[in-house]
């Protein structure tokens, strides 16, 4: 029992990851394909409660329909199109983003906003950084191209996380 139970619990915080994760980057694409399909913007922020916009990715997002006067908050009249709530005390989820192709130092965000034609309000591109008490090892980002297409990040060969700008990424 004691061999088992440290690998059982590698696997758990594994597929909590995994599922944190997949959950953000189908919420990016959902948000993307509703952007192109209702031809307006759509945007997704870190939530502050169910109804409002926050800076602490690690509670949770909404996606929203963005078409008021605030960009990357939700105005009067704007739809919360979903919800997602995560309360894992685990997870370290931050952002950086370059808000203008070639601008050099990339900045973190509390939304992201899509357009009619999918791209992002992210035009020098960005990711999201998922890690928790296991460090860079077991980190995974999920990187948005100048296009606002969502990619996982990949590893180099020396196993170095790779973000959307070329560089590596550590957890904090």
């Amino acid at each position: 029992m004691g061999i088992a139970a440290p690998s059982f619990d590698g696997a758990m915080r594994s597929s909590r990851m995994t599922g944190h994760y997949n959950s953000l980057s189908a919420s990016l694409t959902f948000a993307r394909s509703e952007a192109i399909k209702r031809a307006s913007n759509v945007s997704v922020c870190a939530m502050a409660t169910e109804e409002s916009c926050g800076t602490d990715w690690t509670k949770g997002w909404l996606v929203f329909n963005d078409e008021g006067a605030t960009r990357g908050f939700i105005d009067p009249g704007e739809i919360v199109l979903k919800r997602v709530v995560t309360n894992d005390d685990n997870l370290d989820l931050t952002n950086l983003a370059r808000l203008t192709t070639g601008s050099a130092s990339p900045v973190e965000r509390p939304f992201i906003r899509f357009g009619p034609r999918g791209t992002s309000n992210w035009r020098g591109a960005g990711f999201f950084l998922f890690c928790d008490e296991r460090g860079t090892q077991a980190a995974r980002t999920a990187n948005i191209s100048l296009a606002g297409d969502v990619r996982r990040g990949r590893r180099d060969g020396a196993d170095q996380l790779i973000n959307a700008f070329g560089g590596t990424t550590t957890c904090p």
